[in-house]
């Protein structure tokens, strides 16, 4: 007859052994575990390094130049195109990529302008991402056609927090207006809004964010091809970023 003591022992046992496998099972697999996720991490800290996606530049450019004309970007990392005041009193900056503009006159324009980067022929393209420091009701925007000498200039206007753009036409004392105030979707404070012009021989195209806003035939156009930037009151701050150009004959 079977000693229930030895009976209970050898249960005991078998419970132990049992256990005991089970363990041993699980630790290796955690063993494992451990060095697959090990590897995996050296893995990707050794494998190549991830290519960044590169955004193409110019990143709007709506009219590509017929021709092969070359495509010059004014990035403001340097004032190497001489940006300077049109009037006086006024502050213009180049720093830290943009080209920063304002007014120290209430209710008077100031106009920044390069004295190296400039059109030199008959059609051309200019585009620019303009936005202020602060949200602002007063217009501001894009000037071509302009010579200093002559006092003669095209204003390309937006007024983001009343939605609308404008065309004026300046001639030495006397201004005309183009295109009246027109509504028209803008990206809000503190965003910047593309403008773009395509100027042929007084017929003008004008972009708003990669969309043709209008355009317009001037018959008694400038044949001066300066360009620059305009504030038109004090209270804010423009701030111009990458400008692209080109020209055609």
């Amino acid at each position: 007859m079977n000693d229930p003591a030895t009976s209970t022992n050898q249960k005991s046992n078998m419970i132990t052994l049992i256990a005991g496998g089970c363990l041993t099972v699980l630790f290796t697999s955690l063993c494992m575990l451990v060095l697959i996720v090990g590897r995996n991490q050296i893995a990707v800290l050794n494998g190549p390094t991830p290519t960044p996606t590169l955004t193409p530049v110019p990143r709007i450019l709506v009219h590509s130049p017929s021709d092969q004309s070359k495509v010059i970007h004014e990035d403001f990392s340097s004032n190497k195109n001489l940006w300077a005041l049109y009037y006086d009193p006024g502050k213009l900056e180049v720093v830290n990529g943009k080209m920063i503009l304002q007014s120290n006159v209430a209710n008077n324009y100031e106009i920044g302008t390069s004295r190296t980067l400039a059109p030199n022929g008959g059609r051309y393209y200019i585009q620019a991402d303009l936005s202020t420091d602060t949200e602002t009701s007063d217009p501001y925007g894009l000037l071509f056609g302009s010579s200093r000498s002559l006092g003669t200039y095209y204003m390309f206007e937006i007024q983001p927090q009343r939605g609308t753009y404008r065309l004026s036409k300046y001639n030495a004392g006397h201004w005309k207006e183009l295109i009246p105030a027109t509504s028209v979707e803008l990206n809000p404070h503190p965003f910047s809004n593309t403008l773009s012009v395509y100027f042929d021989h007084g017929k003008m195209e004008l972009y708003i964010n990669g969309s043709l806003a209008s355009t317009y035939t001037d018959k008694d156009f400038f044949q001066s091809r300066d360009l620059g930037m305009f504030v038109s009151n004090t209270g804010y701050r423009l701030l111009v970023d990458d400008l692209f150009l080109y020209s055609e004959k």
